[in-house]
């Protein structure tokens, strides 16, 4: 399923770690004087109970320190907890409640609560989604746009319906993506701004799943990307897009690294 990368350095967790658990806790050497501290793992929060013990960490002023190699591999089974919707969602606001009801919480951490919340609330429908629960779905799609509206008017949230449908990407996947959310906003109050995103993103999520040949999905995506000016300055996107033109250029050096010492070994058998 790919390989999940943090670049090595020293790691300031907060505010980012509100919004994405990026750490997984079989990768993890803690300092018994800091579990001391912070307490141990919540088992009423099981499913986040890590994620619950980072942002306990975090808000103590601890810093993280990534190596910029795997440590593990994970296994995807259908017994995996994290499949378990129900048990996630319940537990990720869990934990979001538990971090918010501290006192004295960093001013950082204070600013992205409509964030943090809209966030877990979207992804929350976008597996419900994806399980084909659209009742639960429209809800949780209903509450992020009520507390974070570029929660579900972004084209990574978007695309996160697509690719939770069981039957894989396609084009007519994307189509009934695009109408289920454009459908379930209909009874959101979203300021003009934020439909106009959304708008702009869906044109893009479609160009992104668009068939036929080369050319004319790049086209089409160049159309959608360029032909907006909400999308034209959005930093969000070409910052995405940048890195996956960098993951790009890595895969093919990559392979050229690889054949490249592969002539070489060859050579020297010869020799």
């Amino acid at each position: 399923t790919g390989v999940a990368r943090l670049p090595e350095r020293e790691w300031k967790p907060l505010p980012s770690m509100l919004i994405e658990a990026t750490v997984a806790p079989c990768t993890v050497l803690i300092p018994r004087t800091v579990l001391d501290r912070v307490g141990p793992f919540d088992p009423t929060l099981t499913g986040s109970d890590d994620w619950d013990m980072w942002l306990r960490m975090a808000a103590a002023g601890y810093a993280f320190y990534c190596l910029g190699v795997p440590l593990a591999e994970y296994r995807v089974h259908p017994a995996n907890t994290s499949r378990n919707i129900d048990l996630m969602v319940r537990a990720g606001v869990g934990v979001l409640d538990k971090f918010y009801s501290q006192p004295d919480l960093p001013v950082e951490a204070a600013r992205y609560r409509g964030l943090a919340y809209g966030t877990r609330y979207a992804w929350a429908a976008a597996a419900y989604y994806g399980a084909d629960r659209l009742s639960e779905a429209e809800n949780h799609v209903l509450r992020a746009a009520r507390l974070y509206p570029s929660a579900i008017t972004s084209g990574r949230f978007l695309q996160s319906l697509v690719y939770s449908r069981p039957e894989g990407p396609s084009q007519a996947v994307a189509e009934e993506a695009v109408r289920f959310v454009e459908k379930t906003l209909r009874r959101a109050d979203l300021p003009a701004g934020a439909l106009r995103k959304l708008q702009a993103y869906s044109r893009l999520v479609l160009a992104t799943h668009k068939q036929g040949d080369r050319t004319a999905q790049l086209a089409a995506l160049a159309g959608a990307a360029l032909g907006s000016s909400v999308l034209a300055t959005d930093p969000a996107l070409w910052c995405s897009g940048g890195r996956a033109f960098l993951n790009a250029v890595s895969r093919v050096w990559r392979r050229f690294s690889r054949a490249f010492v592969d002539i070489i070994d060859g050579n020297e058998h010869q020799i």
